[in-house]
């Protein structure tokens, strides 16, 4: 099975390899000192199951949001509608 290779730089969990690490340092499982902040510990790294969690949480969030955004989009589309309609009406008392 193959190493995820999972770190965490400023509190964000990240996959792959430190930006400076090398290649053929796959033996080495702890980061530099760049990588963490401050000099405390990192935490361990969360199960399959609590960063599926992770994951799910943030496609919620994303959804919630497009939705939001679908939302203001109808608004604004019957904004444009109601205008439509008002430029009309103007153009038939001009005629």
């Amino acid at each position: 099975m193959t190493k995820l290779n999972i770190f965490q730089v400023n509190g964000v969990w990240q996959l792959g390899r430190p930006h400076h690490a090398q290649e053929e340092d796959d033996e080495e499982d702890e980061l530099s000192t760049q990588d963490v902040e401050g000099d405390r510990p990192q935490p361990a790294i969360p199960s399959r199951t609590e960063m599926l969690t992770q994951i799910w949480t943030g496609m919620q969030d994303m959804r919630e949001s497009m939705r939001n955004v679908n939302i203001r989009f109808d608004r604004l589309d019957e904004r444009m509608e109601r205008n439509d309609q008002r430029i009309d009406r103007l153009k038939d008392t001009l005629n």
